[in-house]
């Protein structure tokens, strides 16, 4: 898989944002999404005692979402908790899970956010121009912009405004279950980001690449702690 060297990792909060105020303008969000046939689901679990970060990476089919391949990868944390930059805290891990990939999905989806963040450019963003794929951001929780109240029930949706624009959309994929925030990273727009999102999502929460990596990454992070634990003794 070709991946672009446009950064060294940096380690201040300056660097960082600096990074991303550079990188947002090859941002495209446009692009079909209608060639895809495998999806990439991207997550990572901490492990602040050992000072680790464990990425997994589930790739599946599409649309009928069978497992294909899945790798993880652990790295050591060099950059501080920062909610708007956590691609420089994830990166590294991500960036060694995703060269132990043995095939090339047509389109990565990331536990994180793509242009709903404060300098429009997120994880899904990074990572997209980074290795020129199509790429959606698919968050647990709220960073950037407004939206209105949204609906209790399965399937209801409201736009993330942000500087006076769509550039998420809020979605309830369980009923009185938490939302996921949808946001297009690279190479997608709204709509399609927020249309295949939904069709990856079966009975739970999240779409099912995302569950299985984040499962998976969890299941690493136990492992290594286990792996520590005897060596110990």
């Amino acid at each position: 898989m070709n991946i672009r060297s446009l950064h060294d990792w940096p380690r201040t909060e300056a660097e960082a944002k600096a990074i991303q105020e550079k990188l947002r303008d090859r941002v495209v969000l446009t692009g079909s999404l209608d060639h895809v046939q495998s999806v990439a689901g991207v997550d990572t679990a901490y492990d602040v005692e050992q000072n680790l970060l464990h990425a997994a990476i589930c790739v599946m089919s599409y649309p009928d979402l069978t497992e294909l391949e899945k790798v993880s990868a652990s790295d050591e944390i060099r950059f501080p908790y920062i909610p708007s930059l956590l691609a420089f805290r994830e990166g590294p891990a991500i960036m060694k899970a995703i060269i132990a990939l043995k095939s090339k999905p047509d389109l990565f989806l990331f536990s994180g956010h793509g242009i709903a963040h404060p300098r429009q450019f997120g994880l899904a963003c990074h990572f997209g121009v980074m290795l020129d794929i199509p790429s959606i951001g698919c968050a647990r929780k709220h960073l950037a912009g407004q939206y209105e109240t949204l609906g209790s029930e399965r399937g209801d949706a409201v736009p993330q405004i942000l500087q006076n624009r769509p550039a998420g959309i809020v979605f309830r994929s369980r009923e009185q279950v938490k939302p996921i925030f949808i946001s297009p990273g690279h190479l997608c727009g709204l709509d399609e980001a927020w249309s295949f999102v939904v069709s990856c999502i079966r009975e739970y929460r999240l779409p099912e690449p995302l569950r299985d990596a984040h499962r998976l990454a969890n299941w690493a992070k136990r492992c290594d702690r286990q792996q520590a634990a005897d060596t110990k003794r």
